[in-house]
Formats: structure tokens, sequence, C-alpha cells
């Protein structure tokens, strides 16, 4: 081997070989990362807060971000390992306030672009209480449940759930700042008694709830109806230099549902029968009849459900 060595001939040949093998390398880095320069990869990451841990507590809105980054396939592999993300809080600091940080994107190479989605995320801090003996507490909070009344065919008699109350498990100051917890529940659409189950929000900031999901319990009845009769019937939106003349019917007859407080404090002068002539010609025409009714009244039917129209030149 030494004498190979020692001869010019094959350290010349060893030499050129070296070169062409690092020639072919650069080569190819340098066209698979042209034909790749627009690769994207987007990966989830937690966020970690870098701030006075000693003295305070702290509440983040976002405990995640999605960073999108572009550049060719090795440095995205490189970069998926090693990416990271944080914010810094900084002093001053005023206890109880919002902070709007930003995020800070670590571990990406050069080469590679990058974007983060959320890019700032809402904070607050606040003083230790050194007198507590684990960072969370446990609160007990009574349950509102919340719905639509959009359709008053049917009315709710009772509704509860089962339990009242839950018990959130969390950072004492956002535990302190929840007085109830509103849960969401989508009525049944026809008259009876339904129970089914509910999941129980869990708000940011909050580690536990206890229980998960709560029974609920709804009782549904058929809303009380009234019948109206001799509504007035208008016409609409006629074009300019046109009149209407109706030819029939002249008033419309509806049955109407409702919660019976409603119904009971319902007025004539709150019900229109109207008939929309917009872009209508000169003739004689049928046209759909619609009926204009206050909120929280449900029209069940009418009759006629259209109108004859005769639609003429002002003379």
């Amino acid at each position: 081997m030494n004498k190979w060595l020692e001869n010019n001939w094959v350290i010349r040949v060893i030499s050129v070989l070296l070169a062409g093998v690092l020639w072919f390398m650069v080569h190819y880095f340098n066209k698979d990362q042209e034909g790749a320069q627009n690769d994207t990869q987007s990966k989830t990451v937690p966020v970690t807060a870098e701030y006075d841990k000693e003295h305070y507590e702290l509440i983040q809105t976002q405990k995640e971000v999605t960073i999108m980054m572009s550049g060719n396939p090795f440095s995205l592999q490189y970069a998926s390992s090693r990416v990271r993300a944080q914010i810094r809080v900084d002093e001053p600091i005023i206890e109880g306030e919002q902070r709007s940080v930003p995020v800070i994107v670590t571990g990406v190479p050069s080469g590679v672009k990058n974007t983060v989605h959320p890019d700032k995320v809402t904070v607050t801090l606040y003083k230790k209480n050194p007198s507590l003996a684990y960072p969370f507490i446990s609160k007990e909070i009574p349950i509102q449940l919340t719905y639509s009344t959009k359709d008053l065919s049917v009315e709710v008699v009772e509704i509860r759930s089962d339990p009242s109350k839950i018990t959130y498990y969390g950072n004492r100051p956002m535990l302190e700042l929840l007085n109830k917890v509103d849960l969401p529940v989508e009525l049944p659409k026809a008259e009876g008694v339904y129970r089914f189950r509910a999941k129980v929000p869990k708000p940011v900031g909050v580690e536990k709830v206890e229980p998960m999901d709560v029974e609920i319990y709804v009782k549904m009845k058929r809303s009380n109806l009234k019948q109206i009769r001799d509504i007035p019937l208008q016409s609409i939106h006629i074009e300019e230099g046109l009149e209407a003349r109706m030819i029939t019917p002249k008033a419309v007859d509806a049955s109407l549902s409702g919660a019976p407080n409603l119904l009971d404090a319902l007025r004539m002068d709150q019900i229109e029968a109207v008939c929309d002539l917009d872009n209508l010609p000169a003739g004689v025409h049928q046209v759909p009849i619609q009926i204009k009714l206050p909120k929280g009244i449900v029209l069940e039917s009418q009759t006629p459900e259209k109108a004859m129209i005769e639609i003429r030149s002002k003379s």
C-alpha cells in the first residue's frame, strides 16, 4: 500500500476519483434543491413559555401552533425533527394584564422559509400564592343550559341537567373568572319527554372536568294555535308606470302557532299578507302570498297560498 501511495500516477488517479465524487454530490444536491424549492411541510408543535416561573403563574390561550415550512426535502426533514415554538414574557409584568406575545420559531436551518399560525399568543400572568401547596384548585360551577327557540311549533315545558353542577380543576386565577358553564342543547322538534347526554365544555386553562358529560331532561309540548281571518292583501315592488288590481282573493286566512303569551299579545297590525310583483310585466299573474309575522310566531297554514293579480299601465 505504501508503495502505491509513493507512485505519483496512483495519487493522481485517486485525486481525480475523489474530485469526481465531490462534483457529483454537489451537482446532485444543487439540482435536487432547485427541483424541490417549492416543497412545503406543516408541523403542529407545542408552545413553550419563558417567564418568571418562580413568582408568577401563566395562562396562555394557545397551547399549540402550526408551522409551515418550505425548502428542499433534506432541509425539511432536518427541520421537522428540530423545529420548536416558544414565547417570552419579559419585564415589566403587570399582574392580570392580557398581553399579546409573538411566537418565536427555532430549529429551522437557513434556506428553509417558515411561517407560523397563529403568530401571536395571548397570555396573562398572576402572582403565585405561596400558601398554596399545589398549583391547581377545584371549583364547583353551576350549569346553564342554552338553546334556540327558533322552531316554536313546540315549546319547552321543562329542561334540566343531572347533575346541575360540575367540578373544574385548574389554575386558580382562571377558575376565579368562571361563575357558570354555558351548555348548548339542541331541542327536539316534536312533542314528548326526552333524555340524552351532552358533553361539558372545557375552557382553555381548565385541566380536568368532573363529570365529562351530563344527562339532559327535556319536556316539550306543542305550542298553542290561533286562527287569524281576513288579513288584508297588498302588493309590493310594482314596476314604475304600472298599477295592480287584486282579482282574487282580497284577504287571507292563516293558522299561527307560538307560545301562549305571544299569541295573546298578537295584534292584527303586526301581520302582513303581501304579493311581490318585482319584475312582473303587464298582464294577469298568479303570485305567491307571503305572510310576514313577528318573531316567535310560526305560520302553520294559510288559505289561499296564491293570488290572481292584474297588472296594467297607469291611465
